[in-house]
C-alpha cells in the first residue's frame, strides 16, 4: 500500500471520530444524564466497570490510518465534537492551500523503499509535513 501511495503521489488526511472520548466529554458536560433523558443517553444507569479496560486495550492497538497519513505527508487529527470537526476541516483546507510542492528525481536509485527527510534552515513558526519515504522502481535499460 505504501508503494501505491508513493507512486501516485497521494497525501492522506484523516479525521477520525472518537466515540469513547465523545461519550466521556458528553458525560462531563451533563449531556449523558440517565435520570433526565434515558432515551437520549449512551450511558447505562450503572457504571460499566469493564469500560476502562476496553479503552486501554483499544489504545494499545496499532493505528494504521495514522501511520499511513504520516508516511504520505498528510495529517491525522481526532475530533470528539461537531465544533471540533468543523474546526479541523477548516484547518485541513487551510493547510492544503498553504503548502509548497517540492519534488526531486533521484539520478540512479536502487529499487525499493528509501527514507526521506525534509528540513528548513530557519523554521520560525513553520511546520514541515513531508513524506517519510518514497518507493523507487527499477530502471529499464
Amino acid at each position: 500500500m505504501i508503494k501505491a501511495i508513493g507512486n501516485r503521489n497521494v497525501v492522506v488526511y484523516a479525521l477520525p471520530f472518537s466515540p469513547s472520548k465523545s461519550n466521556v466529554l458528553d458525560t462531563l458536560r451533563g449531556n449523558n444524564n440517565w435520570n433526565l433523558h434515558p432515551e437520549q443517553t449512551e450511558m447505562k444507569p450503572n457504571p460499566d466497570l469493564l469500560a476502562p479496560f476496553v479503552l486501554a486495550a483499544q489504545a494499545m492497538r496499532r493505528n494504521t490510518t495514522k501511520a499511513i497519513a504520516a508516511q504520505s505527508g498528510g495529517e491525522y487529527v481526532m475530533f470528539s465534537s461537531r465544533k471540533a470537526f468543523d474546526s479541523q476541516i477548516t484547518n485541513f483546507s487551510n493547510h492544503l492551500h498553504s503548502r509548497y510542492l517540492l519534488s526531486f528525481q533521484p539520478s540512479k536509485p536502487h529499487p525499493g523503499l528509501h527514507r526521506l527527510s525534509v528540513k528548513i534552515n530557519e523554521p520560525r513558526d513553520a511546520t514541515v509535513l513531508a513524506r517519510s519515504s518514497y518507493w523507487a522502481v527499477e530502471q529499464q535499460p
